[in-house]
């Protein structure tokens, strides 16, 4: 359990590093899949990083 917490944490991260590096001024979009259905914990999770 703790295991998938940490590799879970570890993806977030890098996911939000590759995010920071633009060519400035222009807007990207991001986009998160989900390994789960609607409205379960991963799909608010993703939802909330999305913002």
């Amino acid at each position: 359990m703790r295991l998938r917490i940490i590799a879970a944490l570890a993806a977030f991260s890098v996911a939000l590093a590759g995010c920071g590096g633009g060519s400035g001024g222009g807007t990207t979009t991001l986009r998160i899949m989900a390994p789960a259905s609607p409205g379960g914990g991963w799909d608010q999770t993703s939802r909330t990083a999305e913002r």
